[in-house]
C-alpha cells in the first residue's frame, strides 16, 4: 500500500508511482467536502481519480446540504448535522468529561455558528446532500454500487460490536 498525503488541491496521478496492471483503491473520508468551496480543485481532484482507474472508491462525507442560499434551509441542515454530533456524544462520553466539554464548547459551538453566518464565498466548510456527490461522481464516470448482503451483515456486526453502536446508521 502507498499512502498518498496531499492538501487535495495539486493532486496528480504521477504521486501515485503504479506500476502496471496494479489495483487502485481510494479511501476518502470526510476530505471531498473540504474542496467544495473551490469547484476546479475538486473537479482537478475528480479528474485524477478517474486517470487512476480505481476499482473500488469508499467515500464518507456528512450528508446536509449546509451550502443552501435560504437561512432556515441552512439552519434546518446545520441543527441536523449538530445534533448527530451530539447524540454521538452523548454515546460516547460521559456529560462530565473534560473532553466533551472542550469538544462542545469550542468545536461545536463554532462549527454550529459557521454554518448558521457563513454565506457564498466566505463560507468554505461545506457539506451537500448525497444526491449532490452522486450527481456529480456520476460526471467522472463514477458508477454506485450497493453493498452485497454479506457486507452489509459485516458492516451491522463491526457496529455492533462497538459500546457505541447505537450511534450508527
Amino acid at each position: 500500500f502507498r499512502i498518498v498525503v496531499s492538501d487535495l488541491q495539486n493532486v496528480d496521478q504521477y504521486l501515485f508511482q503504479l506500476a502496471a496492471n496494479e489495483v487502485v483503491a481510494i479511501y476518502s473520508e470526510l476530505r471531498m467536502a473540504s474542496l467544495l468551496a473551490w469547484p476546479h480543485h475538486l473537479e482537478s481532484l475528480l479528474s485524477t481519480i478517474k486517470k487512476l482507474r480505481p476499482r473500488v472508491m469508499v467515500m464518507i462525507e456528512i450528508e446536509a446540504n449546509t451550502n443552501a442560499p435560504l437561512f432556515m434551509d441552512r439552519f434546518n441542515a446545520s441543527l441536523s448535522v449538530s445534533a448527530a454530533l451530539f447524540d454521538c456524544l452523548e454515546s460516547c462520553m460521559d456529560r462530565d468529561s473534560p473532553c466533551r466539554a472542550i469538544i462542545e464548547g469550542m468545536f461545536l459551538r463554532e462549527g454550529i455558528q459557521y454554518l448558521i453566518t457563513s454565506r457564498g464565498k466566505e463560507s468554505i466548510h461545506r457539506q451537500e446532500s448525497i444526491g449532490f456527490w452522486r450527481a456529480f461522481l456520476k460526471r467522472f464516470g463514477m458508477v454506485e454500487i450497493t453493498l452485497s448482503n454479506w457486507a452489509f451483515c459485516q458492516a451491522n456486526l463491526v457496529a455492533k460490536s462497538n459500546p457505541c453502536w447505537s450511534s450508527c446508521t
